[in-house]
Parts: structure tokens; sequence; C-alpha cells
């Protein structure tokens, strides 16, 4: 997910104790267009990051 997004021009970190975990630091002056727009990568991100993983697992 983390180099779908960053292919999308998202920038995030990961974290958790089992690195699971997505982090977000947005500017705090952001607007709303902006998470809607960041929110729209980071769900094509997540769809791209799905599919290579099916395509990935399906026997050749």
């Amino acid at each position: 997910v983390l180099d779908a997004a960053r292919a999308e021009g998202l920038l995030i970190g990961k974290g958790g104790f089992h690195r699971n975990v997505l982090r977000i630091a947005p500017p705090l002056s952001i607007t709303e267009t902006e998470v809607a727009d960041g929110l729209a990568m980071l769900e094509r991100a997540i769809l791209a990051a799905t599919r290579a993983e099916e395509a990935a697992e399906r026997p050749k």
C-alpha cells in the first residue's frame, strides 16, 4: 500500500506493533478538498495493492 500510495503522490508511513497501521499526518491547514483528494488517492492505492496481491496469489 505504501508504494502504491507513493505512486499516487501520497506520502504515508507505517506504524503499530506489527507494522500494520497506516500513519497519515496532514498539515493543520488542510482544506476539505485536499482531504477528499487524499482519501481518493488512498482508496486507489489500497485497490491497486489488493489487486497486485490477488494477482500474485493466482496459480500460473
